[in-house]
C-alpha cells in the first residue's frame, strides 16, 4: 500500500502528455533548430521521466520480477507514445507522425536502461570503489 504513492506521479505525467498533445499552435522558431533540439530534444525528455517513472512504479510490485517490470515500463511508454501520435491526428494542426514516437520510444528506453543499469551496478561500499 505504501508503494501506491508512485502511480499518481505516472497519471500525472501523462495527463500533462496528453494536454501538451491537445495543444493547437504550438511556436515554431527556426525549422531546423526547432526540429533538431527543441522538439525531438522535448519528445525524448518527456517520455524519459515517463520511462523513469513507470520503473519506479512497477518496481514497486513484489509481484513482478525486475526484468519484467522494465519491459513492461517500456512496453507501456510506448503504447503510451502510440497511442498520444494518433490522439494528435485528431487535433487540428497536429500530426501522426512515426518519428515522433520513435523519439519518445527512445526517451523512454534510454531512461529505462538507465535506471537497468543504476540497479544492476549495486550498491558500492564507501572505500571499496
Amino acid at each position: 500500500m505504501q508503494k501506491l504513492w508512485r502511480w499518481p506521479a505516472v497519471i500525472a505525467w501523462m495527463a500533462a502528455i496528453f494536454v501538451f498533445s491537445s495543444r493547437q499552435n504550438l511556436p515554431e522558431p527556426d525549422r531546423a533548430l526547432w526540429e533538431l533540439v527543441l522538439y525531438n530534444g522535448a519528445h525524448f525528455a518527456e517520455y524519459a521521466l515517463l520511462g523513469a517513472l513507470l520503473v519506479l512504479a512497477l518496481s514497486a510490485h513484489r509481484s513482478l520480477p525486475r526484468r519484467p517490470a522494465y519491459l513492461a515500463a517500456f512496453l507501456v511508454a510506448a503504447l503510451y507514445a502510440l497511442g498520444d501520435e494518433i490522439h494528435q491526428a485528431f487535433v487540428p494542426t497536429r500530426t501522426c507522425d512515426v518519428r515522433d514516437l520513435l523519439v519518445d520510444a527512445a526517451g523512454a528506453g534510454s531512461a529505462i536502461l538507465v535506471a537497468w543499469a543504476w540497479r544492476r551496478r549495486g550498491p558500492r561500499i564507501a572505500g571499496n570503489g
